[in-house]
């Protein structure tokens, strides 16, 4: 008996691999058109190019395999048109660059003591975050610096932008995706926002990072369920932050991100409470402002991180702001300041040069939160296979996330057999959904695709189009 007993636990195990991956039933490719028709969306609202990469590295068949609808049909792509911006970078800045930050003075030490103003010089950096900022706390307090007696003037003048309007995309100002880019950006000026339940009716609040001059207040009512009967609200006065709304009364931990101030406020507002955290004072305000020809290097701050790894976290989370400051880096020169119309013409000279024609291309802000930014289905996949072919196409490759195990599309493909054999890009608006990529198969075929879904039904498509990916990777 208990052998049987084991057999059929066995038998069951092997019936349950069989199920969760289970192939696809053979189809056609035109059946996955006629797929998004069954939900809503019409021929007419998708642009798909996939296309087979030739390689000498795995075997393929002798005439290359590609499908394709509206292939040079513009549309919005969404995110995915982060895959030019960073490709662009990697090519003209170059993965290995560090970009700096730089603190100068016009002032003196004396005993200690600065009295004067610390210039703040914002070198571009997409991803100038809290631990830095506690080391260039740190460094300066090695210096023997214990008082700041002047102001924080930040010196942003690397980019020719404005600050942006936080709401004029969605209405959503405190929301983190929205923020704009700066050549001094800090954080991505945004702090997580976390609940801890203490229990009954009890709710610990926290920043991080922390700023200095913001107290949290709350009003919070438990209600009962977990995380997703969460209904939190929060709004910002000069010193205040306020937390209001219902949580669920099984939701232990919930936390969130809040854009709060304008840039260099909320920079100096890291800064002040890094620096009086590690015994520091300061007596000075925020500003904005160039720094004076006569002023002296207090320290160069080089960060840690290559552009390589800053294109990894745009294109495995999707971050805006990282994106939209990378973008304006392209045109960044030390003549004449960065702006977004001379990135979009260091992209177009670039394009030309690598022989490529994108006629319908409309990149506006190089992040793809834009209802403008136009692009075809076929120049994302010519981009991509164009990317593969390159020397360094491994590391390329891998600044892309990897489907079911990373970043935008970690949740997806869950016990599907293509998880972690194709690295997508996501895009994702209000009527948009889209994919970029790469696919290797089960055959050990090279594919490039990219899918384009623009309709008031976009968000419906999902499944369509992880079931297309999935198609790819098992019949071709």
């Amino acid at each position: 008996m208990y052998w049987i007993f084991i057999k059929y636990l066995l038998n069951t195990f092997v019936l349950l691999i069989c199920l969760i991956f289970k192939p696809l039933e053979s189809k056609d490719f035109n059946e996955f058109v006629q797929d998004f028709e069954k939900i809503g969306i019409s021929n007419k609202s998708i642009g798909i190019s996939i296309v087979q990469i030739p390689t000498t590295i795995y075997p393929i068949d002798t005439n290359t395999k590609s499908f394709g609808l509206n292939q040079t049909l513009s549309f919005n792509p969404a995110s995915t048109i982060k895959l030019l911006t960073t490709r662009v970078a990697y090519d003209l800045i170059g993965k290995n660059h560090r970009f700096e930050t730089t603190l100068a003075t016009n002032g003196k030490i004396i005993q200690g003591v600065l009295y004067g103003d610390i210039f703040f010089i914002g070198g571009g950096d997409p991803k100038l975050v809290i631990e830095d900022i506690e080391q260039i706390v740190y460094q300066l307090r090695a210096l023997g610096l214990n008082e700041i007696r002047g102001d924080w003037i930040v010196d942003d003048y690397l980019f020719d932008n404005p600050e942006v309007n936080p709401s004029s995309f969605d209405g959503q100002p405190m929301k983190p995706y929205n923020v704009g880019p700066n050549a001094a950006m800090v954080n991505f000026k945004a702090s997580e926002l976390t609940i801890k339940n203490l229990k009954r009716g009890r709710f610990y609040i926290e920043l991080k990072p922390e700023l200095a001059g913001i107290k949290v207040t709350k009003k919070l009512v438990g209600v009962k369920g977990g995380c997703y009967r969460n209904m939190i609200t929060t709004s910002l006065t000069d010193k205040s932050l306020r937390v209001f709304g219902k949580i669920g009364d099984k939701c232990k931990k919930y936390s969130f991100y809040v854009s709060l101030m304008n840039h260099y406020q909320f920079g100096f507002s890291v800064f002040k409470k890094a620096w009086i955290k590690a015994g520091g004072k300061i007596s000075g305000s925020a500003l904005r402002g160039k720094n004076p020809k006569n002023s002296k290097v207090l320290l160069k701050w080089k960060s840690p991180r290559p552009l390589i790894s800053l294109i990894k976290d745009i294109n495995t989370m999707s971050n805006n702001p990282m994106a939209r400051t990378l973008f304006l880096n392209l045109s960044a020169r030390s003549n004449y300041p960065a702006s977004i119309s001379r990135s979009r013409e260091v992209i177009e000279e670039w394009l030309v040069g690598r022989d490529f024609v994108f006629p319908k291309l409309i990149i506006h802000n190089g992040s793809g939160l834009s209802r403008k930014v136009r692009i075809s289905s076929s120049s994302l996949t010519y981009l991509l296979i164009d990317a593969l072919t390159d020397s360094h196409s491994l590391e390329w490759l891998n600044t892309l996330p990897k489907v079911g195990q990373e970043g935008t599309v970690s949740q997806r493909f869950k016990n599907k057999s293509v998880v972690g054999n194709a690295w997508l890009k996501t895009g994702s608006l209000r009527g948009v959904q889209a994919y970029s990529g790469y696919i290797r198969t089960a055959r050990k075929n090279w594919f490039a695709v990219t899918i384009l879904v623009n309709s008031k039904y976009a968000e419906k498509a999902k499944q369509t189009m992880d079931k297309l990916v999935e198609w790819v990777y098992q019949e071709q």
